[in-house]
């Protein structure tokens, strides 16, 4: 886990406030399953991780030069630079862009996979799996062990 500097982090803050944004709706546009208290105690810290700074760059058009350097705008038009830089493997091309609104598809996917799962076990405890704890009046929860969550 990368952390960025206090400097990165005001202005991940900085960002926040120039967008309207609450802690829970920036938490919610940078993704990652963040949490808003936990986007602001890590601001507050200057602990923040650079791959929510690189989500915040991407999803609000943020400049990199200003929020890693200081340099320059806050909003920048990074789409250009994203359009022009290519990863190429056996004939098939594919834009940085591309790549990431793909990733941005994909972690909603898996986000949303893992919803179903949660459901789906949960209703297999309602629906007698665990009988036996019931009967013994044995309280549980369902958890499910989410490396996304581990970053």
């Amino acid at each position: 886990m990368e952390l960025v500097d206090k400097k990165v982090a005001d202005r991940l803050e900085l960002v926040r406030k120039e967008f309207g944004y609450s802690n829970n709706k920036m938490a919610e546009v940078i993704g990652h399953k963040l949490k808003g208290d936990t986007l602001r105690k890590s601001i507050e810290r200057g602990r923040v991780q650079k791959i929510y700074v690189l989500s915040a760059i991407h999803k609000l058009g943020i400049s990199r030069a200003w929020i890693f350097d200081g340099i320059g705008d806050m909003k920048a038009d990074n789409s250009a630079v994203e359009e022009k830089i290519y990863f190429e493997k056996d004939n098939v091309r594919a834009s940085i862009k591309e790549i990431l609104d793909f990733l941005d598809e994909y972690e909603q996917s898996l986000s949303d996979k893992d919803n179903d799962y949660k459901a789906w076990l949960d209703n297999k405890v309602n629906a007698k799996m665990f009988q036996v704890f019931r009967e013994n009046k044995v309280n549980f929860n369902v958890v499910v062990n989410n490396p996304i969550d581990k970053q």
